[in-house]
C-alpha cells in the first residue's frame, strides 16, 4: 500500500510540476510540451464524445521533419504528409495541422501548460480544423514542436490518422484484389491536375464506361471536349477494376494507401493511342469509342470500373460511378406585406406577390404619397423594386447588389428580410442567367451569407442548384447543416450521402457518418436496399465508421 502510495503520489507531483514549470528554450523539454498537448486535446474530444487518439510513431516522426523544416528556416510552410509519412511505412492517408506561436518572456514567462493551452487555442479557433481535430475517423496522432533559431518563436505539427494510415503488410492472397504494377504514373500533381477542376461535368465521363463481354470500353459523344482536357501526349485515362470483396466486414480494408489506385489497374492508353484506337473514324462525327482493356480473370461477384484520368502522368482523378440523378431544383417563396398608409384612406395593405409593376410605381414613387413617407414601407418598396428588376448580365447583378449593401446598413431595413432578399437574387441569376461570370459573382456571394436557420424549401433549392453548377462541395457543406433535421426530405437526403462519395473530405467526414444513420431511421430500415450496390460506389465502405454500420445493418453482401 506504502508503495502505490508513493508512486500515486509521484504521479501527482509530476504532472502538477510539468504544469508549472518554466519553458527554457535552451533546455526545452518537447516531451513534456506533447503529453500536455495529447492530455489537452484528448479533454477536447471526451467532452464531445470522441474516443482519445493514441501516440504514432510513424505519424511522430512525419510531424518532425515538418518542424525540423520549418525551424531551421523560421517559416510557417506547408508541405504533403503523404511523402513524408511514407518515408516512415505509413500511406498518404493523414492530415496535419502546423501552427507557431511566440514564446512569452520577462514577467510573463510560460510555463509548459500555458503553451499546450495555447497550441490548443491555436487549433480550435479555426472551426474547420476544430472539426477535423475532433473527427472519429482519427485514432492516432503524432506532435513535434520546436523553437527557430532566435529561440523565440515555437512551430509545431499535428499529424492525425487511422489504421488507413499504416501501410499493410501484403501477402500473395492480395494479387487477386491489388496489382503491382504502377505503369510510372504518379500521385496527384496540382500543377498538371489543375484542368480537372474546370472541366464541367468531369464525374460524368465514368458514365461512358460500357462492358461487352469481357471487354471495357469508354464511349464519349464530344471528342473535341474531352481534348480540351487530355491536351498533351503524357495525358489519358485507365481503368481501375474494384472488387466489393475488398471491403470484408470485420475485417480492415484490403487497399493498398502506397500506389494511387485502389484495385487492379489496367494499362493506361495516352492520348495518341487513344486517337489512333479511336473505332469512330469520321472526324465530324466528334465522338470516341476505345476499347481500353478486359475485365481481369477471376472476378469475384461485385466489381465496379472507376475511370482515373491522367494529367502528365500524375493520377489526377478517380471518378466512380454516381448512381442517383441530380437532385430537383425546387422552388421557394416567402413574403412581406406592404402596410396600408394610415394617412391615406384610399391605400390598403398589399402583399409584395401581388404587386405589379404598374402598382408598385403608383405607390412607391409618388413623391407627393404620404405613403412613401412611412419608414418601413420605404423599405418594403425597395424589396419590391429589386423584386422586378430583370437580371441579365454582371452590370445588372451589381447594380442590385449595390442596393442590397445599402440595405444592409440601413437601421430601418429588417435584416431577415435582407437576407432573404439577397438569396432570393442569387437562385433568380442560378436558374435564369446563361453567363457564367454571372453565376460565379452570385455563389461568391453566397459564400458570404449566414446559411443557418433557413427554411427547408429554400435549402432545397439551394442545394439542387449548387449541384447543378458543379459546387458539390459547397452543396454538401450547406446541407451538413440540415440533415438532422426531423422534417428533411428522403430523396435530398440520399442525395446528400450519394454526392458526399464524390467529395473525399466529404466521404471520411462525421458528418456522413451521421446522416447515414439519420437515413437509416428516416427510410424505415431500406437502408441496405439504398446503399445497394446499385445505388452507392463501394467508396462508401473506406469510412470505417459507415462501412461497420452498414455491415451490422445489411451483412457482407
Amino acid at each position: 500500500m506504502r508503495l502505490i502510495f508513493c508512486i500515486t503520489a509521484f504521479s501527482v507531483f509530476f504532472n502538477l510540476f510539468s504544469q508549472t514549470e518554466i519553458v527554457n528554450p535552451t533546455s526545452f523539454n518537447k516531451e513534456k510540451l506533447t503529453q500536455l498537448v495529447f492530455e489537452k486535446l484528448n479533454k477536447k474530444r471526451d467532452s464531445v464524445g470522441v474516443k482519445n487518439l493514441e501516440n504514432n510513431e510513424i505519424l511522430r516522426k512525419t510531424a518532425v521533419d515538418q518542424v525540423k523544416y520549418m525551424a531551421e528556416f523560421s517559416v510557417l510552410e506547408e508541405s504533403d504528409p503523404g511523402d513524408r509519412s511514407i518515408l516512415y511505412g505509413g500511406t498518404r492517408n493523414v492530415n496535419e495541422v502546423i501552427g507557431r506561436i511566440n514564446l512569452l518572456m520577462g514577467a510573463q514567462q510560460q510555463t509548459y501548460a500555458s503553451m499546450a493551452d495555447e497550441i490548443i487555442d491555436f487549433l480550435f479557433i479555426i472551426k474547420k480544423k476544430n472539426k477535423l481535430l475532433c473527427s472519429s475517423l482519427y485514432s492516432f496522432i503524432g506532435f513535434d514542436a520546436d523553437f527557430d533559431l532566435t529561440k523565440k518563436k515555437l512551430y509545431f505539427s499535428l499529424v492525425m490518422g487511422n489504421q488507413s494510415s499504416i501501410a499493410p503488410v501484403m501477402d500473395a492472397s492480395w494479387a487477386k484484389f491489388i496489382g503491382d504494377k504502377t505503369f510510372g504514373i504518379y500521385y496527384p500533381d496540382k500543377t498538371f491536375c489543375k484542368p480537372c477542376t474546370k472541366y464541367e461535368n468531369i464525374n460524368e465521363l465514368v458514365n461512358e464506361i460500357k462492358v461487352e463481354e469481357d471487354k471495357i470500353y469508354f464511349e464519349y459523344s464530344n471528342l473535341k471536349k474531352l481534348q480540351k482536357l487530355l491536351k498533351n501526349p503524357t495525358d489519358g485515362l485507365a481503368i481501375d477494376v474494384v472488387q466489393r470483396a475488398q471491403y470484408p466486414c470485420n475485417d480492415a480494408n484490403l487497399l493498398n494507401y502506397l500506389v494511387p489506385y485502389k484495385g487492379l489497374f489496367l494499362k493506361p492508353l495516352y492520348l495518341p493511342t487513344l486517337l489512333k484506337e479511336n473505332e469512330i473514324k469520321d472526324p465530324k462525327a466528334n465522338k470516341i469509342r476505345v476499347m481500353m482493356g478486359q475485365l481481369p480473370e477471376g472476378l469475384t461477384s461485385g466489381y465496379e470500373l472507376n475511370l482515373v484520368v491522367l494529367l502528365g502522368k500524375s493520377s489526377c482523378r478517380s471518378l466512380y460511378r454516381n448512381y442517383v440523378e441530380k437532385p430537383p431544383v425546387h422552388s421557394f417563396s416567402y413574403d412581406i406585406t406592404l402596410e396600408k398608409d394610415p394617412k391615406n384612406a384610399e391605400s390598403k395593405s398589399i402583399s409584395s406577390k401581388d404587386m405589379d409593376a404598374a402598382y408598385q410605381k403608383q405607390v412607391c414613387y409618388r413623391a407627393t404619397n404620404s405613403y412613401f413617407k412611412n419608414a418601413q414601407n420605404i423599405f418594403n418598396c425597395t424589396f419590391c423594386k429589386l423584386r422586378l428588376t430583370k437580371i441579365f448580365t454582371e452590370t445588372e447583378y451589381s447594380a442590385i447588389s449595390l442596393e442590397l449593401e445599402k440595405l444592409k446598413i440601413d437601421p430601418k431595413a429588417n435584416k431577415e428580410y435582407v437576407k432573404l432578399m439577397e438569396l432570393e437574387m442569387i437562385v433568380r441569376v442560378l436558374k435564369e442567367i446563361p453567363s457564367v461570370d454571372v453565376k460565379k459573382t452570385a455563389i461568391d456571394r453566397l459564400e458570404l451569407i449566414d446559411l443557418n436557420n433557413l427554411d427547408l424549401p429554400l435549402v432545397y433549392t439551394l442545394f439542387g442548384l449548387l449541384i447543378e453548377n458543379e459546387r458539390i462541395n459547397m452543396a454538401l457543406d450547406l446541407f451538413s447543416l440540415y440533415y438532422s433535421n426531423p422534417k428533411i426530405d428522403e430523396t435530398f437526403l440520399f442525395s446528400y450521402i450519394t454526392y458526399c462519395t464524390l467529395s473525399p473530405e466529404k466521404l471520411l467526414s462525421n458528418d456522413f457518418f451521421e446522416a447515414v444513420k439519420i437515413a437509416d431511421n428516416l427510410f424505415h430500415s431500406r437502408l441496405c436496399e439504398i446503399v445497394g450496390p446499385e445505388k452507392l460506389s463501394f467508396q462508401v465502405y473506406e469510412n470505417m465508421q459507415v462501412k461497420d454500420f452498414i455491415c451490422e445493418k445489411c451483412g457482407d453482401k
